[in-house]
């Protein structure tokens, strides 16, 4: 009878371990989250952090939000001249309200323009390539394009590239992934990150 005694006790302690150990893991994760570091990375001479927000650095003292590190999205290749470009006092932002992706094209369009108007001073003005709807906003492609009103074209493509063509700023985006990407890409050249 002892030894039933002693091995009920023994198996009534390690429940007891088991349950406490599964419980307190669980006020943890509600207390402390998953982990309580903080990722940082550095690149050049900024240091980056993932919040709760997004990536975030400091600029001039300004906090400034991403999506991603610049080193992810460094493969998006942009070419000086639309670096260029996209620094313009004024310019149009224009895509095809009929193509595959374009909840992610507007999408895209308002954050670009937000973020040039905010950081770089821009006027920005949103445009469709084709009429659309009783959308009540210009009509502009790249045939509209001045050295003194460039205009940003966001078209679908079979890569993710950024380009010029004359006085035009061509995004190449080949899938829904890739447009925050490119929005971002286009933040760290801007910004002179990368």
């Amino acid at each position: 009878m002892a030894k039933k005694s002693k091995k009920l006790n023994q198996k009534n302690i390690m429940s007891g371990l088991i349950i406490f150990f599964m419980v307190s893991s669980v006020f943890g994760v509600m207390f402390y989250g998953f982990s309580s570091s903080v990722q940082k990375q550095k690149y050049k001479d900024w240091t980056f952090t993932l919040t709760q927000q997004g990536v975030m650095t400091k600029i001039d003292g300004k906090k400034l939000l991403f999506q991603y590190f610049p080193q992810d999205v460094e493969d998006i290749n942009i070419s000086a001249q639309a670096t260029a470009l996209l620094k313009a006092n004024a310019l149009y932002i224009t895509y095809d309200p009929t193509a595959s992706y374009y909840r992610e094209m507007a999408l895209l369009q308002y954050n670009l323009q937000q973020f040039l108007s905010d950081t770089q001073g821009s006027y920005a003005l949103i445009s469709l390539t084709r009429p659309y709807q009783d959308a009540l906003v210009p009509i502009i492609t790249c045939m509209n394009a001045t050295p003194t009103f460039p205009v940003i074209e966001i078209i679908e493509s079979n890569t993710t590239m950024i380009t010029d063509s004359g006085s035009c700023v061509i995004i190449e985006i080949d899938t829904s992934f890739n447009f925050e990407r490119v929005l971002d890409r286009i933040k760290y050249a801007l910004l002179g990150i990368i």
